[in-house]
């Protein structure tokens, strides 16, 4: 993850586990995960729609639930 979005790191988000995109509004975040969604294509990565969430409104992370 790193390599591939080497150019948005600490610009537009930071890479954790699996974890990409952050966003302090809908629109933006909109915009983030097109901007992720295109590298991954342009590097031809695939992204199982089984281990893909977009917009969650919380989620659990090393045993907390953060909304």
């Amino acid at each position: 993850m790193d390599t591939v979005l080497k150019e948005l790191i600490g610009d537009e988000f930071h890479v954790s586990v699996d974890d990409v995109v952050f966003s302090r509004t809908a629109k933006e975040y909109a915009a983030r995960l097109e901007h992720v969604l295109e590298l991954f294509d342009t590097k031809n990565l695939q992204r199982p729609p089984q281990k893909c969430a977009f917009a969650q409104p919380k989620l659990n992370y090393v045993g907390y639930v953060l909304w």
